[in-house]
């Protein structure tokens, strides 16, 4: 043991030292009975880091090679957390903070009782409209900073996940032209181009008639979906299914239909926002994924009246999306998060209403409407803040939404058919409404 040297007074303490034991920091009283922050660097040499105005400030921690300090000192009769290194000395980190751009309205910091091994990363108490909680600070030399709380990055991982489960409920408004659910169920062989807005896509379909009441349906698509925190930049989506429609049965027809589509290796983008200081902050990561949804559904067709088809069906699937890992850009994210690869899932139930209608020989229209749950959701998402840890998200609650549309068709030849479409998606937070409205062409052969 060795005693540590003093400022003149009679009594000191010291509460950190760094990695290698060669400084410590804590207290010393003066010659004149104030306690000071100071630096020990060895038994012998002791450095008073001063105070931000008040007589007394006490220092807490210290960094792995000793350059940052952090502490309490007194401040107009109140407590003010510091950061010291020997360039800079005693500064108020709150006022760093609002240098470098942090709105830090209501907020006070009131002390700072720890740093991370870099210097980067200052831990302690704040008040945050008048109540105190913990806060984090990142803090280098002003070339990024930040504060927030460990709350309110695990909120952030939570809303990434409901983002990324958003995305796939909203991509189901994407898929349902490519498979002809906005058409009569008994339009006969046709293939067709389509393309529309709200999101950028296009693409073309294929109903073919097998026999014996076998229809293969297919499509493909290239879209370019931006939603609030999530895009997908780029990706071609495939659909195929296979349908039976019993037609022997006179007005009603049952049937049965099985198939799904994909979208492989899709261009991502995901945004993460979370409190910093008392404004926020944004992370957005660009990665790459595989969305895709299996189904198998059943239904009877009402065929009203020469002019009038109405389907009911439901349905159950289960989609999934495969995530690569990504990171984070820094510019304006001070609290930067790395998100591992991972796979989301969820169990989907669907309950549609169509109804078909021919208003005349060369006019004919189709609207519908499904209401969908999805369940057993299995979130493959975990995010690790640097300078904090890994964060995985709350468990997501059965989501609810709607999915709609509705088409208007001319025949401009006998064997051409001109479509007006629209398709939507609307449901929880983290799904919201999106509408997609185009136009296509149908060739009948």
């Amino acid at each position: 043991m060795e005693e540590l040297r003093t400022l003149g007074g009679p009594s000191s303490a010291a509460f950190g030292v760094n990695a290698d034991g060669s400084v410590a920091v804590g207290w010393s009283l003066t010659s004149l009975g104030s306690q000071h922050a100071v630096l020990w660097e060895g038994s012998k040499s002791i450095i008073d880091l001063g105070t931000l105005g008040g007589q007394n400030s006490w220092a807490y921690g210290v960094n792995a090679d000793g350059s940052v300090v952090v502490g309490v000192s007194e401040k107009a009769g109140f407590g003010r957390a510091f950061r010291w290194t020997e360039k800079t000395d005693m500064q108020d980190l709150k006022a760093l903070l609002e240098n470098a751009g942090v709105d830090m309205t209501d907020i006070d910091l009131l002390d700072a009782t720890g740093v991370s091994d870099n210097g980067h990363f200052i831990v302690g108490t704040g008040s945050f409209s008048g109540q105190q909680r913990a806060y984090i600070v990142c803090y280098d030399d002003g070339t990024t900073a930040g504060l927030t709380t460990t709350d309110k990055l695990k909120n952030s991982i939570n809303q990434l996940a409901e983002t990324r489960a958003g995305l796939l409920a909203q991509h189901h408004g994407f898929a349902a032209p490519l498979l002809g659910t906005d058409k009569p169920m008994t339009s006969g062989n046709e293939a067709g181009v389509f393309v529309s807005g709200g999101s950028v896509s296009g693409g073309g379909f294929l109903r073919y008639g097998l026999g014996q009441g076998l229809v293969l349906l297919g499509g493909i698509s290239y879209a370019k979906e931006s939603y609030p925190d999530a895009d997908l930049d780029r990706g071609f989506t495939g659909a195929l299914a296979v349908q039976y429609l019993h037609t022997l049965s006179g007005w009603w027809h049952p049937f049965v239909e099985l198939g799904g589509w994909v979208t492989p290796e899709a261009e991502l983008s995901f945004s993460r926002t979370y409190a910093n200081g008392a404004g926020t902050a944004t992370g957005t990561g660009h990665t790459h994924g595989d969305l895709s949804y299996l189904y198998a559904r059943a239904g009877i067709l009402f065929t009203v009246s020469d002019g009038d088809q109405i389907a009911l069906s439901a349905e159950i699937g289960r989609q999934r999306m495969a995530v690569e890992g990504y990171s984070e850009g820094v510019d304006g994210n001070p609290f930067e998060a790395h998100v591992f690869p991972g796979t989301d899932r969820a169990d989907i139930v669907k309950a549609r209403l169509q109804w078909s209608h021919r208003f005349t020989d060369d006019l004919d229209a189709t609207v519908w409407a499904a209401a969908v749950q999805a369940f057993n959701h299995e979130s493959g998402l975990r995010g690790k803040v640097w300078g904090i840890g890994t964060f995985v998200p709350a468990s997501l609650d059965e989501l609810t939404w709607a999915e709609y549309g509705a088409r208007v068709g001319y025949k401009v030849t006998d064997v051409m058919t001109l479509d007006l479409f629209m398709t939507g998606v609307s449901g929880d937070s983290g799904i919201g409404t999106h509408v997609h409205a185009g136009a296509g062409l149908r060739f009948q052969f």
